[in-house]
């Protein structure tokens, strides 16, 4: 499994969850030397984005905005975690879109409570406050995770 993992929001705020084709998913020891250069090979096709260049946040977002628009994201963690990234790119408004997605997000989810749902509002909330006072990096810089 691929992913990225954006610093700031709680419990990991990973994205791009990805896995590799099924006939590359699994090496086992004595099959190291043969398949590995394969699984390399089908990485480099199938991950996204490329694994062999230096990770753009911009380019990051553009392909978190492409799955977007397909419906891939719905959970309030995963629209905190994009916030967080137009964040630390230094986009106040996108990640103020970003948060508003999450809290209404959140809102829908009902009325039970969890350890990680209060983490994510407390998140949520300072970081808000973060971006209405003009201090949105220090505050993701700042955070525990």
């Amino acid at each position: 499994m691929h992913y990225i993992r954006i610093l700031g929001p709680p419990r990991g705020g990973q994205v791009l969850f990805m896995f590799l084709d099924i006939f590359h998913r699994e090496v086992m020891a004595d099959e190291h030397e043969t398949k590995w250069p394969r699984i390399v090979k089908a990485m480099e096709e199938q991950f996204v984005p490329p694994i062999r260049e230096p990770l753009d946040a911009k380019r990051i977002l553009a392909c978190i905005e492409e799955r977007d628009a397909k419906g891939s994201f719905g959970r309030p963690i995963s629209f905190s975690t994009i916030a967080a990234l137009c964040g630390h790119i230094g986009d106040a408004e996108l990640a103020s879109k970003w948060l508003d997605r999450s809290e209404k997000a959140e809102i829908e989810l009902g009325d039970w409570q969890s350890d990680w749902r209060a983490e994510l509002v407390t998140f949520n909330s300072h970081f808000r406050k973060a971006i209405q006072e003009g201090s949105m990096q220090e505050f993701l810089n700042s955070s525990p995770d």
